[in-house]
């Protein structure tokens, strides 16, 4: 078995990644928008790309439990009832990061990379 090591000019960013590199996923250009379901399609591994600007509605719903949603860097937060689907209207803004956080189980459930 050969290994040939990588030289930081034939780095890309999706050299680091164990699962999809993320320059792989589409881009959702806006409006555009996002369903999580709790324990369905949620988590720091789903990862979403949106356009710079884009207009983005984001809904949530934790079937099995009241859960308190927090959008970080948006600054936006809601709580609700087991099995009601919260919705967050907003501006993604400028390239970054923007992870969404379940304050109940203390964990991201999804991740938008903004490009």
């Amino acid at each position: 078995f050969f290994f040939k090591q990588k030289t930081a000019y034939e780095i890309v960013d999706c050299d680091w990644s164990s699962d999809v590199c993320s320059s792989d996923l589409e881009v959702m250009e806006g409006p555009a928008q996002i369903d999580v379901v709790i324990g369905v399609d949620s988590g720091p591994e789903r990862i979403v790309r949106v356009r710079a600007g884009a207009d983005l509605t984001l809904n949530i719903t934790n079937p099995d439990a009241a859960d308190e949603f927090h959008v970080h860097g948006i600054d936006l937060e809601q709580s609700v009832e087991a099995g009601t689907m919260v919705t967050f209207n907003f501006n993604v803004g400028d390239p970054g990061t923007i992870e969404v956080e379940s304050h109940a189980t203390d964990t991201v459930v999804v991740v938008i990379e903004v490009v």
